[in-house]
């Protein structure tokens, strides 16, 4: 199965560090550990682009190879294995799209991007005709773009830990043919043992501080190597390994030397411990500049290379009793945010009261759930002539302050709800309701329902058994947001086949919030889709947000699907939208939320 997507020229914007950093869309740290290992050729014949994009990648992939045409990709290709493909479409000798006809003959599953100046509807429909899977509509911000290369990089370490995962259970079933004492033994090292640095792990630290017998203080420093990821994105993961061992055995030998337990407790970070009797602070402020200097002149010689790079650490402290792991990492935090060597423990960088309020909104559900306070509001949505046709149910959580009645958004609560664990309860309170509300009148409404919802079997059992007894299927509409990951789409489409057996209708919400799977969706047909909030807020002072709405609303008329702009705000992005025939209308300029219709 190939991967096409589609995305504008990158502008110049897009490779200023501070607009990259600020990109709310993707975890870049993730994003960085995906693309370590991957090679990416790259088609353009605009110099200047070509030169833009080829650093913008070179901030995340150890390998960019550049062609100038389409012919030079095909033999650029043929000449090496590529993880990824980005190619522009208008391009001599040979265009984008005719290269990739050729590559996806020899490699079906080749991931490629195609950049385009196109944007019109027609040009959509042909490349969906060719049999093109995924695309996203330009024009592309740079949360867009970003998001894109995360999704085709998040599918090629999927595809390795796939196969390393096969691997570990070949050599599992290898090992089963050996001894029980030869597999204890193996099964012992690799629990309290880091296979690369051979020091105790975390494992062997919480085991250790747990079951023996402590002194009654204990002094903990937490080492944080620098930024090893990018000595993995310059050198190879190869060269970061042995950089590890190399520091490793620098901290060893101060652990050795003045008595420290040493454990390796992750990929970059290393704990020195120690247990007394009382804190002697002129020794340890001695010891800790001896390690502090030894770190600063710490270097690592690469063979291959011939070259030497000096390596840096940031140190977090504790000087106490109770939770040292949890209180050094504090202080760690606090130094990297304040760009600082090290930082020791103390209640002033104490992130106890972040935590303390996620246990707070907790008891907030479990009381609003206890004392059913989970309500639905309902937000009115309007035809083209303003009517009123149909409502939303929203969530919100009540609470009573001085006899006013206070309606709780979710964005205050929902993410904790899934963290908590408590969401699921909560949806289905919500739902609940919304199915008692339509026994009693003749309004459409509309609930939101998450793919984590859709998992929830018993729930759905319900939901399906409820909506046919009751026979409210007509006056019902399932709203599934499009950009929450889905792992299994057999067991959404099952879902939704049978809601239509019900003779609910089905609504994609959220559209053009950064990737589309048109594919999926043309599969799925949907009733009606809601354009995402964000490029409707915005349109009138957002040219990107105009166009590819506009180009959104031109696709889908053309489907016969229905499309619905939420966000309405003003009379202006009220008049604009009316000049795309988008077929209906929600948003604060019409209606806020009701409690009651």
């Amino acid at each position: 199965m190939h991967k096409i997507l589609m995305v504008e020229h990158v502008l110049n914007y897009l490779f200023h560090e501070r607009a990259l950093m600020e990109s709310k869309m993707v975890d870049l740290k993730k994003l960085k550990k995906y693309t370590q290992d991957m090679r990416v050729l790259y088609v353009e014949d605009d110099l200047t682009v070509q030169t833009e994009m080829a650093e913008f990648l070179k901030r995340f992939f150890p390998t960019v190879v550049l062609a100038n045409n389409g012919k030079e990709g095909l033999e650029a290709y043929k000449q090496g294995n590529y993880d990824l493909i980005i190619s522009d479409i208008n391009m001599p000798i040979m265009n984008g799209i005719e290269m990739s006809k050729s590559i996806l003959q020899e490699d079906q599953n080749q991931s490629i991007i195609i950049i385009s100046a196109y944007s019109d509807s027609e040009y959509l429909l042909e490349l969906i005709n060719l049999g093109i899977e995924y695309f996203v509509l330009k024009p592309v911000g740079l949360q867009q773009l970003t998001k894109i290369i995360y999704r085709v990089s998040e599918a090629h370490n999927n595809e390795k830990l796939a196969h390393l995962y096969h691997e570990s259970i070949k050599n599992q079933n290898i090992q089963l043919e050996k001894s029980l004492e030869e597999k204890s033994q193996i099964i012992n090292t690799q629990i309290y043992r880091d296979s690369l640095t051979g020091l105790d792990n975390l494992c062997a630290f919480m085991y250790n501080t747990n079951n023996y017998k402590h002194l009654e203080f204990t002094v903990l420093m937490l080492i944080d190597i620098d930024k090893l990821e990018h000595i993995n994105d310059l050198y190879g993961t190869a060269t970061g390994n042995q950089v590890l061992i190399s520091f490793s055995k620098l901290i060893k030998e101060f652990s050795k030397e003045y008595y420290y337990e040493l454990y390796h407790t992750s990929g970059d970070q290393f704990v020195l411990l120690d247990q007394v009797a009382y804190i002697d602070t002129e020794k340890y402020e001695i010891e800790f500049n001896i390690l502090l200097n030894r770190i600063k002149e710490f270097t690592f010689f690469i063979d291959d290379l011939k070259k030497e790079i000096s390596v840096n650490a940031t140190i977090g402290m504790s000087l106490g009793q109770e939770h040292p792991l949890r209180h050094a990492d504090m202080a760690l935090k606090n130094a990297k945010d304040n760009n600082k060597i090290y930082s020791v423990y103390n209640t002033l960088i104490d992130t106890t009261k972040e935590m303390q309020e996620k246990m707070e909104w907790r008891h907030k559900i479990t009381s609003a759930l206890e004392n059913n306070r989970i309500v639905p509001v309902y937000q009115p949505i309007v035809d083209r002539e303003a009517n009123i046709i149909k409502y939303e149910s929203l969530m919100r959580i009540l609470e009573i302050v001085d006899n006013q009645e206070i309606l709780i958004s979710p964005e205050k609560f929902l993410n904790i709800s899934l963290e908590t664990k408590q969401y699921s309860l909560i949806s289905t309170m919500m739902i609940y309701k919304v199915l008692d509300f339509l026994q009693t009148n003749e309004h459409t409404i509309s609930i939101n329902l998450t793919y984590s919802d859709i998992t929830n079997k018993s729930f759905m059992e319900s939901l399906y058994k409820r909506i046919s007894k009751e026979n409210i299927g007509d006056r019902l509409i399932v709203e599934i947001t499009e950009n929450e990951s889905v792992q299994d789409y057999k067991l959404l489409k099952k879902s939704i086949k049978r809601f239509r057996s019900l003779g609910v209708k089905i609504a994609i919400d959220d559209f053009g919030s950064g990737y589309s799977n048109f594919s999926q969706i043309l599969e799925i047909h949907p009733e009606y889709i809601k354009i995402d909030g964000t490029l409707i807020e915005n349109i009138d002072i957002d040219s990107h947000a105009f166009i590819l709405t506009k180009a959104i609303v031109t696709f889908f008329n053309e489907l016969g699907i229905k499309v619905i702009a939420e966000y309405v705000h003003s009379e202006k992005i009220h008049e604009i939208l009316q000049g795309f025939k988008i077929d209906e209308f929600q948003g604060y300029y019409f209606s806020e939320p009701l409690r009651e219709i």
